[in-house]
């Protein structure tokens, strides 16, 4: 008669802690591979913002940097033409309030590398923008940063997370006199940057 081997209970429950020990090294490494994305994308944004900045002092001219939900990607543009002289044209002589007569100006994608297209990573999304004056958080379509040319930006920040998780965030908070950026991990609150600038 032959001997049918099987598995003990004990050779069970090593290779069944093997197996989780395993997953669960891949699932860290994962995760930490994702960070690492994270961290790439936050690093990119911010080398972005201050090179935008750089553009707008030594152009002489306004520049908005585009943030767009729709497709995780950021780009540049400039103002175009000067609002002084374009009132002459449309025939308003004297001093008018701009917002009340619709006359905004018109932006147009910078020439070169910073009016292209750049994108998150494919696992990366924009969570959320806000900029000085915004009661509330952006979240969808387009948003906007400015740079004008006496050296002045806005107060802003920037988040990104993964796809599918909103809770693993980063955030780049950008510096309006100086045009540096710093970075945290999750949003910062919009009360103790508006209060920290007026210090």
């Amino acid at each position: 008669m032959t001997k049918i081997k099987a598995f003990t209970l004990i050779e069970l429950m090593v290779v069944i802690a093997l197996i989780s020990g395993m997953m669960a090294i891949s699932i860290i490494g994962l995760k930490s591979l994702i960070k690492v994305d994270i961290k790439e994308d936050v690093s990119k944004i911010s080398g972005f913002l201050q090179e935008t900045y750089s553009v707008t002092v030594i152009a002489g001219k306004t520049h908005r940097v585009v943030i767009d939900f729709l497709d995780n990607s950021f780009f540049v543009e400039e103002k175009l033409g000067d609002l002084e002289n374009i009132l002459p044209e449309i025939g308003y002589e004297e001093e008018i309030d701009i917002k009340e007569k619709n006359i905004l100006p018109s932006f147009s994608k910078l020439e070169g590398k910073l009016g292209e297209k750049t994108f998150l990573k494919k696992n990366i999304k924009f969570l959320g923008l806000w900029v000085e004056g915004m009661k509330q958080v952006k979240r969808e379509q387009k948003g906007y940063i400015y740079f004008f040319p006496d050296g002045y930006t806005q107060l802003s920040f920037i988040s990104i997370a993964l796809e599918n998780n909103d809770e693993d965030s980063m955030s780049v908070i950008l510096h309006p006199l100086t045009g540096m950026v710093s970075t945290q991990v999750g949003e910062p609150l919009i009360d103790e940057l508006v209060n920290k600038k007026n210090d």
